[in-house]
């Protein structure tokens, strides 16, 4: 099993504040803040309905390698890595570039360890980079309209899935 921590969130969104008033036919100031998280939000909704980050972001990874040469990072598309260590338990390993193989499949980013450490328990952090800059009109356009519905909801204890 592997555990994700972002990092650092992509520096804007695709979305400006004045593009989503727009949309929701807001004409005040009062909700900015509310309407900038709800932008996050749908943001972060569409990423796991198309299974693609938007914006470059940068996470952490962590997992153990028990019998796995093979590491899968699924979320994509990974743009770089910065750096994997290797933690044996008071120590720490930073690998270089030599000592694994990155590759992207379609849907996930791969790594392969080109030394096998299962023999000791332990776990592999991954820093990376991951997501697209570029965003289609059509994602956009799933943006707002799961924007608008976050909006219209606002409040309920529970939001009906789109």
């Amino acid at each position: 099993m592997s555990i994700f921590h972002l990092l650092k969130a992509p520096d804007k969104e695709p979305i400006s504040l004045q593009e989503a008033k727009l949309y929701l036919r807001v004409d005040h100031d009062e909700e900015d803040a509310l309407i900038e998280n709800l932008i996050t939000a749908a943001r972060e909704s569409c990423e796991h309905y198309i299974g693609q980050l938007i914006g470059t972001q940068t996470w952490r990874c962590i997992t153990s390698y028990k019998q796995k040469r093979t590491i899968k990072i699924f979320k994509y598309p990974i743009q770089e890595i910065i750096k994997i260590n290797i933690v044996l338990q008071d120590k720490t390993y930073k690998l270089n570039k030599k000592e694994f193989i990155f590759y992207q499949k379609e849907s996930y980013g791969a790594i392969d360890l080109k030394y096998f450490f299962s023999m000791y328990p332990g776990k592999i952090e991954i820093f990376f980079k991951a997501g697209q800059d570029h965003v289609s009109a059509l994602v956009k356009e799933a943006i707002l309209f799961t924007l608008a519905q976050f909006y219209l909801h606002r409040g309920e204890k529970e939001i009906q899935p789109i």
